[in-house]
């Protein structure tokens, strides 16, 4: 639970960071808006290093209701895929926008909640998530997101020997449909 800027209650994002520190094989994420912070970053950066699978499905700029979060994502993703190892990025595209905001680890913990990936669900808004521990469950809503991961584009990026990080596939890349 994450009470309002002034609330006693504020551990969804100390949880989620937990979540992924424990992973040892993927951690699967599908938000609408993701703008990582600080924190959901280096968690996901030192999974991958680890030699987690980290999935994440999203909005594309033509699929979001929120250009201000796209704005911010558009900035990101390059940094997210060559920075993170074993990251990769799904989004949709066309008329299919995505409003799920779901998380699986390692196909045993699925969560389901209100949590944005972004600075205003960790730091101001109200929210809630329902973290279920069951095989049955994660395996359930994996296979979800992974149907939904099949109805997307990727986005991919191309590291230089200079270090250069150029678009393979990105947001300017996915046409409407």
């Amino acid at each position: 639970d994450k009470h309002s800027l002034g609330g006693p209650r504020d551990d969804i994002t100390d949880e989620m960071v937990k979540y992924i520190d424990g992973c040892k094989q993927e951690v699967l994420i599908q938000n609408p808006y993701v703008v990582l912070t600080e924190r959901i970053f280096n968690a996901l950066q030192r999974a991958g290093r680890r030699g987690v699978s980290i999935r994440l499905q999203t909005n594309s700029p033509y699929s979001t209701d929120s250009l201000a979060t796209q704005a911010m994502f558009y900035a990101d993703w390059k940094k997210v895929l060559s920075q993170i190892p074993n990251a990769k990025i799904f989004v949709y595209h066309g008329k299919k926008k995505l409003h799920a905001k779901n998380w699986v680890f390692d196909s045993k913990i699925g969560v389901v909640g209100t949590y944005n990936l972004d600075y205003v669900s960790e730091q101001i808004n109200s929210e809630v998530v329902a973290v279920i521990k069951s095989d049955e469950f994660a395996g359930q809503l994996r296979a979800e997101i992974m149907q939904d991961v099949g109805e997307s584009k990727e986005y991919q990026v191309n590291v230089t020997d200079e270090g250069k990080v150029e678009a393979v596939f990105g947001p300017d890349d996915v046409k409407g449909k």
